[in-house]
């Protein structure tokens, strides 16, 4: 199919998370290697330097057999210098206090994402309090920093109203991105419940729109976001969360149920 598509033009076939990836999806992808040799084709990749997953082992064989073809992009940590200008732009143009400012920079060692949700942290839970060209501290007793990027977002997610909560960790369940009805028919939420709290979850930028109309889907901000949030469901939670998203694509693909096999079968395993 690839090869007949790229006979009449170009094209680039992009995967996110290869680290997340099952053994058949790296197999295919394996398989896909080949074809940026004899065809107009590029095949780009994002993963994490995890080596002990398999999609490492691709990627090391992609550089050994096509090293003439192969390009590697390494993200670097930022620079300090970087880092305060995001910073800058994340307070909003307002000034933040400098051993604050050092401080952040120091936790944060280079990860753009960490330090994002260290500011939404602080601000979210009114340490930070906003002034005409400034930020202050609400008191000048010692920060307790999360010292991991998961217990920054787990610090916003324990935050986060109840509903807000709820909805949140029920939709880590159904994966980077939702429907609006999927999620009400997991938190068994009223509709008019389950669209305020995803508007305060839009708000606090720990969702973003994918798409609007009638039925409109989310998806995480980021997958660390989903990740984390599902780490915090207990079992009995977790699979009852499952359940009800395997019972609605159930019931609301009687007619179809072919299209959702699989995650069908995802949700009730």
């Amino acid at each position: 199919l690839l090869e007949r598509v790229a006979s009449t033009r170009p094209v680039v076939i992009s995967l996110d998370d290869l680290h997340w990836a099952d053994a058949t999806s790296l197999a295919l992808t394996e398989r896909l290697l080949e074809l940026a040799e004899g065809s107009p084709i590029m095949l780009t990749i994002s993963q994490r330097p995890e080596t002990e997953h398999a999609s490492w082992l691709l990627k090391e064989k992609a550089a050994r057999e096509y090293r003439h073809l192969f390009r590697e992009l390494t993200l670097r940590p930022l620079g300090r210098d970087s880092e305060s200008q995001l910073l800058s732009s994340l307070a909003g143009g307002r000034r933040l206090p400098g051993a604050l400012q050092n401080q952040l920079i120091d936790y944060s060692e280079g990860n753009p994402f960490y330090l994002e949700q260290l500011i939404r942290s602080l601000i979210d839970s009114g340490t930070l309090v906003p002034q005409n060209s400034h930020w202050e501290l609400k008191n000048d007793e010692a920060l307790a920093i999360p010292a991991t990027l998961e217990g920054v977002i787990i610090a916003r997610i324990d935050r986060l109203e109840p509903a807000w909560r709820d909805t949140l960790t029920s939709a880590s369940v159904l994966g980077r991105t939702f429907g609006l009805e999927l999620i009400q028919a997991v938190t068994q939420l009223e509709m008019p419940a389950a669209r305020r709290a995803v508007h305060h979850l839009l708000r606090l930028d720990l969702l973003r729109e994918e798409s609007g109309g009638q039925r409109p889907t989310y998806r995480f901000k980021h997958a660390l976001i989903q990740e984390t949030a599902y780490k915090t469901l207990v079992g009995p939670r977790r699979a009852t969360l499952h359940q009800r998203a395997a019972e609605w694509y159930e019931t609301f693909y009687a007619d179809r149920l072919e299209r959702v096999y699989g995650l069908i079968a995802h949700h009730w395993l």
